[in-house]
């Protein structure tokens, strides 16, 4: 029979917490997740556990947070003592939201998604895919509390000090999760989280491009749109909408938001670049590069220069995938400061979410995600949204644990780390992986679409 360290009733609970105020914050939190899980354990009526409940979630969290500020200081990959110090505070959570998961009402699934978000923010702010499981607890909750009919319902939250409903508690989880670009740190994170939290960046269900979409049927996180997308079935749109910029946001994560929502001025992307090529998807690309890189590795002394071979839409694998490539297209590519962002405007179909290879004037190759969609209307362009894999990109061929050797993408970055873009697979920051017979460990993941996934690496 599970045991705590204190009578289950909220006044003993309190004593208990009063005494352990004094211990160490890692002891402290080891003894606050044994004590959440022995609760959980227990057999009591609902009325008891809620209470008990309330009593140890603002002691939970206040552990929780600084735990957060001692591994949030730590370089990437995270050697075992602030993985493991990241991992108790996502524990902590875990426990918690199970709690409250055991209760029905309002007040107890808006605690459940509140936790269930907090757990969430430690996975990615470790650097890993987020697992099916958590997305099923997640939905779950939401599901039901629109099946009850207390999903708009405004609960008291303590901690934030003013009232915040279930459906709005579950918006901004889904929106930190869409929001989180590929090159925050840690900290970043937790700042962004926090503005959702505040209602900086408010979140919106029912609206299309540029948008991400969620279906609360499959065990998956939010994924961008077409810019097209409608409500259907099971399937639900969100948008975003930014407040004016508070004076405590560092100007570096504002530009990024106003980026990833679409809502940046283009006076933010003051580089211009006129792009040729567009290479889509991530078989395309894989395929091109082994064309191109097999011409330049049997260069004979009737070879002809490159320019002089590209047919447009000419044969190969790549080509006949019907509009996968799209030559001399003369669009414009416009880039922030940092080369990171980017806008492109063009007639070609593109998804949110989709891998592209744009290939430039000068014969330069960029890789990027498309953040999302903007179709075009009335015979104008449309505009898209890119996350940049800024670097050299090569194709190689990648050992992964676990996994034989496959195609992989290596972008060749300066100063900031390799990454490495593969088809979805799960990698743990600190593993080692086999590139062209060298060896290099993953840092932390960057992205995760439907056909490809970018890690970050070290040597």
């Amino acid at each position: 029979m599970a045991s705590v360290p204190f009578a289950p009733e909220p006044e003993a609970l309190s004593r208990w917490l009063s005494d352990l105020e004094g211990a160490g914050i890692r002891g402290r939190a080891r003894s606050l997740y044994e004590a959440a899980r022995g609760l959980n354990e227990m057999s009591l009526d609902e009325d008891r556990r809620l209470s008990l409940l309330e009593t140890l979630r603002q002691p939970v969290f206040a552990a929780s947070e600084l735990l957060a500020r001692e591994f949030g200081r730590s370089p990437t990959p995270w050697q075992e003592g602030p993985r493991n110090t990241a991992k108790l505070s996502a524990f902590l959570h875990h426990e918690l939201a199970a709690g409250y998961e055991a209760l029905p009402g309002p007040v107890a699934g808006q605690r459940a998604i509140a936790s269930l978000g907090q757990m969430i923010l430690r996975v990615v702010q470790m650097g890993e895919p987020l697992g099916s499981a958590v997305w099923r607890r997640l939905y779950r909750r939401y599901s039901e509390a629109r099946r009850r009919g207390w999903e708009a319902e405004p609960v008291e939250e303590p901690l934030l000090g003013r009232q915040i409903s279930p459906l709005q508690q579950f918006q901004q989880v889904l929106g930190f999760v869409a929001l989180t670009p590929m090159y925050f740190d840690a900290g970043e994170m937790g700042e962004l989280f926090a503005l959702l939290q505040r209602g900086v960046v408010e979140v919106r269900f029912g609206v299309s491009a540029p948008g991400w979409c969620f279906d609360p049927a499959r065990p998956k996180g939010p994924w961008p749109t077409d810019g097209l997308a409608r409500p259907s079935g099971t399937v639900q749109c969100l948008g975003f909408s930014l407040a004016a910029c508070p004076d405590s946001v560092d100007e570096t994560i504002w530009l990024r938001l106003q980026h990833y929502t679409g809502q940046a001025d283009e006076a933010a992307y003051p580089v211009e670049r006129r792009v040729e090529e567009l290479w889509l998807g991530w078989e395309t690309i894989v395929t091109e590069l082994s064309r191109r890189q097999s011409r330049r590795q049997h260069v004979g002394w009737l070879e002809v220069p490159e320019f002089e071979l590209s047919v447009p839409d000419g044969p190969g694998p790549a080509a006949v995938e019907g509009g996968r490539i799209q030559r001399r297209l003369g669009a414009v590519l416009k880039q922030s400061g940092d080369g990171g962002r980017a806008l492109l405007a063009t007639e070609v179909p593109i998804a949110g979410g989709d891998l592209v290879a744009l290939r430039f004037l000068d014969g330069g190759l960029q890789l990027a995600e498309v953040c999302w969609a903007r179709p075009g209307r009335f015979g104008n362009p449309g505009l898209f949204g890119l996350d940049l894999f800024v670097g050299r990109a090569t194709l190689v061929k990648a050992i992964v644990p676990g996994r034989g050797p496959g195609d992989a993408v290596l972008v060749a970055r300066e100063g900031d780390g390799d990454v490495l873009l593969l088809p979805p697979v799960k990698l743990k920051p600190g593993m080692e992986v086999l590139i062209d017979g060298g060896t290099a460990r993953i840092a932390r993941l960057l992205a995760w679409r439907e056909r490809f996934c970018a890690y970050r690496l070290v040597s």
